[in-house]
C-alpha cells in the first residue's frame, strides 16, 4: 500500500515441467521474456501507444471473445491478451498474523474463487510456516499465489548485491520452485516512496535486483515470474523515477504498479492513475499488473467508492488493455489515516465488487 511500508510488521496452469526452462547463469542476463501458453505473450509491437491499441479496441475485443469462446480454444490463462485475472490481498486486522492473506472473506462477498492470492513475506520472516502454509492453501484453492517479498533496508540491499544473502536467496527460490505451479515474486516494492528513505543508491538496488533474478534461475526456478513494481507516481512524466530503479528487461517478467483512490486526489479513477503505467509496460513488451489498490471508504462515503469499483471492469477492458492481473487491497483501516479499503461491512461497495467479479473480462482459468 501506498504509504504505509511498515503495515504488516507489528515490530518491523501449467506445470512447470510444461515449459521449456529459462537458463541463466549469475552475470548473464537470462533473455528477454518470451511468454508462454499459460500466462500468455507480450504485445507483438511495444512500440504501440496506448492510444493506437485503444483506437482498435473494438476489433481486439471482437477478437477476443471469438478465440476463448470458440469450442476448441485454448483455456484462458493468466496473462493472456482478452482478459484480466482479479486477485486480492485480504485483511481484517493487520495486526493478526501480519502479511497472510483470509481471501475466504471477499471471495464470500463475490460469491467466486479469486484467481491470484497475494501475501507478504518481510526479510526476516521465516518462509516455513504461515507463509508456505498461505501459499500452498492458495494453489489448493486454484489461485495463483503472489508473494511480495520484502528486500529489507539499504544496507541489507548493498548486502545482497555482495553476494552475502546468496544462500538465503537460493533457499528461497527452492522454496518457491517446490510450489510446482505459476508464482508471482515482487521482491520489494514501492521502492520509489520517499517515506521509506531506504533505497538511495539506485544502481546497487538495480544490481541487487539482478543478482536475485539470477540466483533464482540457477536454482531451476522456473515457475516463479518476478513482478517490478513502483508506485503509478513513479511511471509519471516519462517514467523517469521507475526506470531509476528497473533492473533491464531481461531481469523483469511482469511490470506491476500500485496506487490507491483517495479523497485528496479526488477518487481517481484506474486510467488517471494507471495510463502511464500501461504505456511503460507496452514500450518494454511486458505483461502488467496492478499489484494493489483500493478505494478510500470515508464515513458517510457509500455512493463513491461503489461507483469508482463498479468501473473497475470497463476502465480495464476499455482503457488498460494491457493489464492481465488486478489485485485489490481489501483491508481495514480509518478516516484519519484515509487507508479504509475493506469491502466487507459496505454492502454498496459489495455488491459492486460481485459485479465486478462476475464481470465476463475478469474470468480467468487456474
Amino acid at each position: 500500500m501506498v504509504g504505509d511500508s511498515s503495515r504488516f510488521a507489528p515490530g518491523p496452469s501449467k506445470s512447470v515441467c510444461s515449459e521449456a526452462p529459462r537458463v541463466h547463469l549469475m552475470g548473464q542476463p537470462a533473455g528477454t521474456y518470451s511468454g508462454d501458453i499459460s500466462e500468455g505473450v507480450p504485445m507483438s509491437n511495444p512500440t504501440l501507444s496506448r492510444r493506437t491499441v485503444l483506437a482498435g479496441g473494438a476489433a481486439v475485443a471482437l477478437g477476443a471473445t471469438q478465440l476463448f469462446t470458440a469450442g476448441a480454444a485454448e483455456a484462458v490463462k493468466i496473462g493472456m491478451p482478452g482478459r484480466c485475472a482479479l486477485g486480492a490481498y485480504v485483511k481484517a486486522d493487520l495486526d493478526v498474523n501480519p502479511g497472510i492473506s483470509e481471501p475466504w472473506s471477499l471471495e464470500a462477498v463475490i460469491d467466486r474463487t479469486l484467481r491470484i492470492g497475494h501475501n507478504f513475506q518481510q526479510w526476516d520472516t521465516p518462509y516455513d510456516g504461515k507463509v508456505k502454509d498461505a501459499l500452498a492453501r492458495d494453489i489448493a484453492a486454484q489461485r495463483t499465489p503472489l508473494l511480495t517479498w520484502g528486500a529489507g533496508p539499504m544496507s541489507t540491499v548493498a548486502a545482497t548485491n555482495a553476494g552475502d544473502n546468496d544462500l538465503k536467496i537460493r533457499t528461497q527460490a527452492q522454496n518457491l520452485k517446490a510450489l510446482g505451479k505459476l508464482t508471482f515474486l515482487r521482491f520489494t516494492w514501492e521502492m520509489d516512496l520517499d517515506t521509506r528513505g531506504y533505497y538511495v543508491d539506485k544502481p546497487t538496488y538495480r544490481s541487487a535486483m539482478r543478482r536475485v533474478y539470477g540466483l533464482f534461475q540457477d536454482e531451476g526456478a522456473t515457475n516463479v515470474r518476478f513482478v517490478f513494481c513502483p508506485t503509478w507516481q513513479a511511471y509519471k512524466d516519462g517514467a523517469a523515477d521507475a526506470l531509476s530503479y528497473y533492473p533491464g528487461d531481461d531481469y523483469v517478467d511482469w511490470v506491476g504498479a500500485d496506487g490507491y483512490a483517495r479523497p485528496w486526489n479526488s477518487y481517481a479513477t484506474l486510467p488517471t492513475m494507471f495510463g502511464a503505467f500501461h504505456d511503460f509496460g507496452e514500450l518494454h513488451g511486458k505483461p502488467m499488473m496492478i499489484a494493489e489498490t483500493g478505494v478510500h471508504h470515508a464515513t458517510g462515503a457509500v455512493a463513491t467508492p461503489a461507483d469508482w469499483i463498479n468501473r473497475m471492469a470497463s476502465d480495464l477492458k476499455n482503457s488498460l488493455p494491457g493489464i492481465r492481473a488486478c489485485l485489490y487491497f481489501d483491508t481495514t483501516g480509518t478516516d484519519a489515516d484515509k487507508n479504509n479499503w475493506r469491502i466487507e461491512g459496505h454492502a454498496q461497495s459489495g455488491v459492486a465488487f460481485k459485479s465486478v467479479a462476475a464481470d465476463p473480462y475478469m474470468q480467468v482459468e487456474f
